[in-house]
């Protein structure tokens, strides 16, 4: 088993470089323990980021902790062969299937990985539909409700512009689309929204 080792003495040298960047208005070195790095931005002359040099590198040792050989092995094969499924990506690596989804597991619990589904709708028997709706004045609250009462929804977000409402985006299964599409006029006849739009 390979290991990726960064020696302390690095780690070490390389903070009291970082502290050494920073000093206290009358020249004195802050200490490391209430040493801010805040990342400002010349240009636009305000801080986007503060962390404690501390921080940082805990942070980085978290990291490069969690890379050993078989979880490098892992994340170069997901960047190889693309973000499939876990099966697929064991196949890839020749690793067993539960050793990968325990690192892959372990490494999203610890926030080093992010993962996401994008389904093919298609294939599982689903159609796609976003709705664009402008709810009556007052209704507001009801017309959000209304658009996830099919309970096809996948994202409801407030919406300014032409449609001075809410955009949602459906998952229908193919076989109730038309029935979809009765619950939108519906909700138009029933004046909770004014124009409907799906795509």
């Amino acid at each position: 088993m390979t290991h990726i080792v960064v020696p302390l003495d690095a780690l070490l040298r390389s903070k009291r470089m970082l502290s050494s960047m920073f000093r206290a208005s009358d020249g004195s070195d802050w200490s490391p323990k209430s040493l801010k790095s805040t990342l400002v931005a010349g240009f636009l002359g305000y801080s986007l980021s503060t962390i404690s040099p501390d921080e940082y590198f805990d942070s980085v040792h978290r990291i490069v902790s969690l890379l050993d050989g078989e979880n490098v092995t892992i994340l170069r094969t997901m960047k190889q062969h693309g973000p499939r499924n876990l099966l697929e990506i064991a196949r890839k690596a020749k690793l067993p299937y539960t050793t990968v989804y325990n690192r892959v597991t372990k490494l999203e619990n610890q926030g080093v990985l992010k993962t996401w589904i994008y389904p093919n709708y298609s294939k599982i028997g689903l159609s796609r539909a976003v709705v664009l709706a402008t709810p009556h004045p007052g209704k507001e609250a009801l017309a959000r409700e209304a658009l996830k009462v099919p309970g096809f929804w996948l994202k409801v977000a407030r919406c300014l512009g032409d449609t001075n409402g809410y955009y949602s985006q459906h998952a229908i299964p193919t076989l109730n689309r038309q029935d979809f599409e009765l619950y939108l006029e519906q909700l138009l006849e029933r004046g909770v929204v004014i124009p409907v739009d799906e795509f």
